[in-house]
């Protein structure tokens, strides 16, 4: 077995790797990426990867480098990854370089993800575990353990070393905004805390200019304060029907003077001479309508009814007398009904006697 990306791995180890972790996990940078030589084609392995602490203490940053101060805390619940892809033929793994980029390290002892547990602050030796699990008729086995110097790290929850901080965002693909270009570099966030803060002080003046002024400013005008002005001069309203001579209908003062001109109340010509006489006339009665024409509708029934007793109330101008009316008759039943007594079983046809 041999690291795909050694070179990589001896540039942070010669600085000292840090690997953040999370409660959620996180994953590894540089990644653990590996090449397997040597196994059978046909039979089935499993490659497995887990981390043992290095050491028996924990470490703390001192300005320029990493030194033990004091002793390391007990072990977490040992764990190991199983590569996805497990398990497959000898065959498979030696196709291409084996990637555990999918590995995620954590500082939760009850995480319930399957990740690495590990202590923040401590030393850690990632190691890489070839495990058999059976030939062309499942047996065989047998387990083989790889570890690489330089892929020791240190665990933080953030880094400690501004040089590491700087190489992962130079050599991961996937820290592109932090860059001197990127959307998250230090110019652009400096950038964007400088526009923030004077956008909230042009609100901050915007609300203090806004606070000087008194609740009615805006209702103000250059001629004088509001209780200094005379209130408008409206016109007296009129009840005629009639504006007068002279005024446009079409306007506003027309209708203040004369509403009712605006709501139909207004006739081709007025009868009257003057508003006096128009109050003062009798209103004219309402016109009665003819009795409407009784029809007869027994003319319009078949032939074939002529036993039907028809009541002679046919759009007569009055109902006809209760009298001329047969009384209607109401006839109770018991409720519930009495039981009905059958005779005995013998009494049917076909019956049999009973049996004794």
């Amino acid at each position: 077995m041999s690291l795909e990306n050694s070179e990589l791995w001896k540039r942070f180890s010669g600085i000292g790797t840090e690997m953040i972790i999370t409660k959620a996990g996180r994953r590894m940078f540089p990644q653990l990426k590996v090449s397997v030589t040597g196994l059978d084609p046909e039979a089935k392995y499993l490659l497995l990867v887990d981390v043992v602490p290095v050491g028996g203490s924990r470490y703390k940053w001192h300005g320029k480098k990493w030194e033990a101060s004091g002793k390391a805390e007990l072990p977490p619940p040992d764990r190991v990854y199983i590569h996805p892809d497990s398990p497959a033929s000898g065959a498979h793994w030696m196709r291409q370089p084996v990637s555990f980029h999918r590995l995620k390290l954590t500082n939760n002892t009850l995480d319930p993800h399957g990740h690495l547990i590990v202590h923040s602050m401590h030393r850690y030796q990632p190691r890489v575990h070839v495990v058999g699990a059976g030939g062309r008729r499942g047996a065989g086995g047998g387990c083989a353990s790889f570890t690489f110097p330089e892929t020791q790290f240190l665990t933080v929850t953030a880094y400690q070393n501004p040089q590491i901080t700087q190489m992962k965002i130079e050599s991961n693909p996937f820290a592109k905004g932090f860059r001197e270009n990127g959307m998250n570099s230090k110019r652009e966030r400096e950038a964007r805390i400088k526009r923030k803060m004077k956008i909230n002080e042009c609100e901050a003046n915007q609300g203090e200019s806004e606070s000087k002024k008194g609740p009615c400013d805006s209702t103000l005008t250059e001629e004088g304060p509001l209780e200094q002005q005379p209130p408008p001069a409206l016109p007296q309203p009129s009840c005629s029907f009639y504006p007068a001579a002279g005024i446009n209908l079409n306007g506003a003062e027309a209708y203040v003077q004369h509403p009712a001109a605006f709501h139909g109340l207004r006739g081709p010509s007025s009868p009257y001479e003057s508003p006096s006489q128009e109050i003062a006339a009798p209103p004219s009665s309402p016109p009665t309508k003819p009795p409407p024409e009784q029809t007869d509708f027994r003319a319009m029934l078949p032939a074939s009814w002529p036993s039907l007793d028809m009541v002679p109330f046919l759009a007569s101008a009055e109902p006809p007398e209760a009298s001329s009316f047969s009384p209607f008759k109401f006839s109770f039943a018991p409720y519930p009904p009495p039981p009905r007594v059958y005779g005995p079983p013998s009494g049917y046809p076909g019956s049999q006697p009973p049996m004794l």
